[in-house]
């Protein structure tokens, strides 16, 4: 497995590639093909001018399966989006 880090403050994102067998991406492929509850998304952070010299990081995310979007100025806006996409899906998931 192959590593790689880019970092730009405050952020850290970590890489890694995997190497696999003939053998072994078969066996991944039919896991992969069993994990139903797996979710994609995108996230794109930036830094928004506010004048007076100050900025703010703000961000867009989106759930790549169903299209929908959410933009945040924090990460418990963040979260929060997460939790509702992923709690959506769940079966067992509370639903007070």
């Amino acid at each position: 497995m192959k590593q790689q880090q880019y970092s730009s403050h405050p952020f850290t994102l970590w890489l890694w590639r995997e190497e696999l067998g003939d053998d072994e991406t078969d066996r991944r492929t039919a896991m992969e093909q069993q994990q139903h509850s797996s979710h994609l998304f995108t996230v794109r952070l930036w830094r928004e001018e506010l004048g007076g010299g100050e900025t703010e990081w703000r961000g867009k995310v989106q759930h790549v399966t169903s299209g929908e979007v959410r933009y945040f100025r924090d990460w418990p806006t963040l979260i929060a989006f997460l939790e509702q996409v992923l709690s959506c899906s769940d079966p067992h998931a509370n639903t007070n």
